[in-house]
């Protein structure tokens, strides 16, 4: 499906908001934006909780053999993506904030 086409993308918006109805829109926008890095979020943690379990029984069975790449390949997973989640694995309470 082609993405819809709303026209060029103007500087200064309507002319017809006053500048209360400007913040109120920002304020909405911003809060939209939060949303978002909440969810993604969200889906890191719940990645990294199934990848290091993974990890570490793949760990168990193939030894040293198992790598995060071939993590990331039976999980059908980008590599760099992988590494990420994993790395939540070193975090502790002074490198988390």
């Amino acid at each position: 499906m082609a993405p819809l086409f709303l026209g060029p993308i103007r500087g200064r918006g309507l002319k017809s908001q006053t500048k209360m109805e400007k913040e109120t829109l920002k304020k909405k926008y911003f809060e939209l934006k939060e949303e978002l890095d909440n969810l993604r979020d969200d889906i890191t943690l719940r990645r990294w909780k199934i990848l290091s379990k993974a990890y570490k029984t793949g760990k168990k069975i193939w030894g040293q053999r198992f790598t995060r790449e071939r993590l990331a390949h039976d999980m059908d997973t980008p590599v760099t993506t992988t590494l990420r989640c994993l790395s939540l694995d070193r975090a502790n309470k002074r490198s988390w904030s």
